[in-house]
């Protein structure tokens, strides 16, 4: 512990200090006090701060069974009862130079449980830099101070804050004006004023929000957000080496022929979402190519804020964050965290991939092996049918081999573009499977983007009633499970037809649905040309993105867990038509490509 003692009161000090030591292990004993004429304010804030201060306090408090507030209103009795005691000195920060702060639940060193930690995550289906940690809790639990401070502002949402909150000014031995924010507050109890640690602030609440927590911000130099640091900086937690170093490499040719990677690492506990910073080494061999690619949570010009996929990357680096907004009771039952580093534009030499990663300590340092950069073969299919082929090269026939009536065709009578299409028949609606009229492309394994498109004329849709569907763009998983995602109309009373996305849940997400859905409201009818684009992002993760677009509006998105029915094949015409249903759907300028970014 470091004092910062006056001059006339520099004799005093071991003095005082075993005063106090003598008091807190013996009980209340008569002391002869030292003879000053220095005498005390009545402030409770002042005693309740110098016990906590004391760099002895665990030891001793453990030794007394008392909390820090009971023995500060004690150690007030005792001096009070003869002012000519000089107060103690004034105590800085401990040997790590930061002012002590407590978690606002549990109002003391133990963490609170995070559901959502500090830095990029997805937030209403886009990237989202989140600002604070969310910590969750019944509705009306008390929150409390975690410094000595003053409350500047509290109340109900307003052009500043999304919610009700309070915001608390703390002065860091450190970093100077720190600002804490608490936001979802139920209600408010202290509105202005100097508060001290541990004092009731408000109580947790779902104002603005869909579960009940506490989102807990932490400012440094001033209130806007863009000086949000991470609260793991000042609050007490166990340090573990809590992160996996960065694998997993995947790579996508980009449109400018360039390539583009990302690599997954992850942490085992959200309890400790300690992650501050990344970096990643590009190499032609052991050369490095120019400075390392940066992304320090600390440093807003190595990253943007907003909710939105455009504000990812910076200097050609994003770091994805795949948690969720709401991991509460409805939530996924998430216990880990699970994070991506995203590297485009990489320089036609790089071969070679090194990544760093860091805690917000400092303390524990994860890198990567060597990650060789492939020159891979680009992933470019299109497909116009003009050539009077029904089976383009490269692609395989699927065609029911149960029932009646379905078959492909190269149709010289109905085009988009040119003078013939691929059309797609399922002529009979008395199976009791489903059927497939279309043909199928393979995959190659190690992509995290592929997008398909294709102008589509369904002629024929008998879909009588809400189990009825037909798949026009279809993913298969590597176990050849339809789908893994897929886009397609369905039949909803009372008689309309409507596109939208389906993709395959995880087998082990309890309580949910084996699929996800994601309705447009889109009305398809038929003989007409439509373009339609889907497509997908971040596969291979468990907040792998669909994204449904009709004549280039988007109509659907779908976030949803891939990393169990991963796309492995692609299928055009009718990938599936449901038993009961009859279709006929033409096909052309169809467009499979890698090239996304």
């Amino acid at each position: 512990m470091t004092y910062l003692v006056t001059h006339p009161l520099r004799r005093c000090v071991s003095f005082i200090l075993a005063l106090f030591l003598t008091y807190f292990c013996l009980g209340k004993t008569a002391i002869a006090a030292p003879q000053t004429h220095t005498t005390f304010a009545n402030n409770d804030n002042y005693y309740h701060s110098l016990a906590q201060d004391i760099s002895t306090r665990k030891a001793l408090t453990a030794n007394t069974n008392k909390t820090y507030s009971e023995f500060a209103t004690e150690l007030k009795d005792v001096i009070e009862k003869d002012k000519s005691i000089a107060p103690f000195p004034t105590l800085l920060a401990d040997s790590t130079g930061t002012t002590s702060y407590v978690w606002p639940i549990s109002n003391s060193a133990t963490p609170d449980e995070m559901n959502t930690s500090f830095g990029p995550r997805m937030n209403n289906d886009k990237w989202d830099f989140h600002d604070g940690i969310d910590l969750p809790d019944d509705c009306g639990t008390d929150v409390h101070a975690v410094a000595n401070g003053t409350v500047v502002d509290a109340g109900n949402a307003d052009s500043n804050n999304s919610s009700r909150h309070v915001v608390l000014k703390v002065n860091d031995s450190t970093d100077g004006d720190i600002y804490v924010y608490y936001l979802h507050l139920e209600s408010i109890a202290v509105s202005s004023g100097s508060v001290s640690q541990g004092d009731v602030l408000g109580k947790v609440g779902k104002d603005n929000a869909n579960y009940c927590h506490l989102h807990l911000e932490l400012r440094r130099g001033n209130r806007q957000q863009i000086s949000s640091y991470h609260p793991l900086r000042y609050l007490p937690y166990t340090n573990t080496p809590n992160f996996t170093a960065p694998t997993s490499a995947r790579f996508n040719r980009q449109s400018n022929g360039l390539m583009a990677a990302r690599l997954l690492f992850d942490a085992s506990s959200r309890l400790e979402g300690d992650l501050e910073r990344v970096e990643v080494d590009l190499k032609n061999g052991t050369t490095l190519l120019g400075t390392p690619r940066v992304v320090n949570f600390n440093d807003k010009t190595t990253i943007q804020e907003g909710n939105g996929d455009e504000f990812a990357f910076t200097n050609d680096i994003a770091v994805e964050g795949y948690q969720s907004s709401n991991m509460g009771p409805n939530g996924d039952n998430r216990n880990d965290l699970k994070y991506s580093i995203i590297v485009r534009n990489l320089p036609s030499d790089c071969n070679t991939l090194v990544a760093r990663v860091y805690d917000v300590r400092g303390t524990h340092v994860v890198t990567s092996a060597a990650i060789t950069v492939p020159n891979q073969t680009t992933i470019e299919e299109s497909l116009n049918f003009e050539d009077g082929l029904t089976i383009p090269t490269g692609w395989t026939q699927i065609i029911s081999t149960s029932g009646a009536g379905t078959s492909i065709a190269n149709d010289a009578t109905i085009a988009h573009g040119g003078t013939r299409s691929l059309r797609s028949t399922d002529n009979s609606n008395t199976e009791s499977s489903s059927q497939q009229a279309g043909i199928e492309y393979d995959l190659p394994n190690n992509r995290f983007e592929w997008q398909v498109e294709s102008w589509i004329r369904p002629s024929t849709l008998e879909l009588s009633d809400d189990s009825n569907q037909v798949y026009l763009l279809d993913f298969l998983t590597e176990q050849g499970i339809n789908p893994s995602v897929a886009a397609r109309i369905r039949y909803y009373a009372p008689k309309s037809l409507f596109a939208e996305i389906v993709a395959r849940r995880p087998d082990n997400i309890p309580g949910k649905e084996n699929l996800a859905i994601n309705s447009s409201k889109e009305a398809i009818i038929t003989g007409t040309w439509r373009n339609w684009r889907l497509r997908l992002s971040r596969i291979g993760t468990r907040e792998t993105k669909a994204v449904l677009y009709l004549d280039n509006e988007k109509k659907a998105e779908l976030f949803w867990d891939s990393t169990a029915y991963e796309p492995s094949k692609v299928q055009v015409g009718i990938g599936r038509s449901f038993s009961k249903a009859k279709a006929t759907v033409n096909t052309d300028d169809v467009l499979l490509t890698e090239k996304t970014l």
